[in-house]
């Protein structure tokens, strides 16, 4: 009878063990999800940032190109309102010397 006895303590704790065990992996199942899913959210935001960085480089170099069209539209302008101005100047003396 204490053979039994003691038996059935030693079934009790391993029950209790095995319960505990059971909740121990329910967590660690848990824990490795929530791990999984973050390393995901991150690697994702890496993914971001760096085509993030990728479209700021692309657009720094487009405002840049931008930029040096613009200054030589400019240049093309002052050269063109320059011959503009001569061509009137010397319209105007044409004018001037027909009306002599």
């Amino acid at each position: 009878q204490k053979g039994l006895a003691l038996r059935s303590r030693m079934q009790s704790s391993i029950d209790k063990l095995n319960l505990q065990l059971s909740g121990v992996r329910s967590d660690l199942a848990k824990n490795q999800n929530e791990f999984r899913r973050s390393r995901a959210e991150l690697e994702d935001k890496e993914r971001v940032e760096v085509a993030l960085k990728r479209g700021q480089a692309e657009l720094k170099k487009n405002v840049a190109k931008l930029r040096e069209q613009l200054a030589a539209r400019e240049k093309e302008c002052k050269v063109r309102e320059a011959e503009q101005a001569m061509l009137e100047k010397a319209y105007g003396q044409q004018k001037a010397a027909l009306a002599e």
